[in-house]
């Protein structure tokens, strides 16, 4: 089996170095960019348009509440690289 190849955008950076460094422990998977910004998420994810499979984003990105949002639609308008969002929202209003 091929490894996968993640790029993570999360802005807690103790949150970003656990699940990096889990990710990194199995494998099948490689952590091969990380991104706590969406200006940042989005280049990286141009950058490496080619080479990475899955970015696990944050949908709640520090600088704005839809900033998460925002860094998926960027980078969806540049790649198909598949997104899998991640969040601590529980109420359904959010997560719609």
């Amino acid at each position: 089996m091929d490894i996968i190849r993640i790029g993570i955008v999360e802005d807690d950076l103790h949150w970003q170095k656990l699940l990096s460094n889990y990710l990194n422990t199995l494998e099948d998977f490689q952590v091969i960019w990380v991104a706590s910004q969406r200006d940042i998420a989005v280049s990286l994810a141009n950058d490496t348009k080619d080479i990475t499979d899955i970015i696990l984003m944050d949908l709640n990105l520090s600088s704005s509440e839809r900033d998460g949002i925002n860094a998926i639609w960027d980078i969806c308008q540049q790649s198909n690289v598949k997104i899998i969002v991640l969040s601590s929202y529980s109420d359904g209003v959010s997560i719609r």
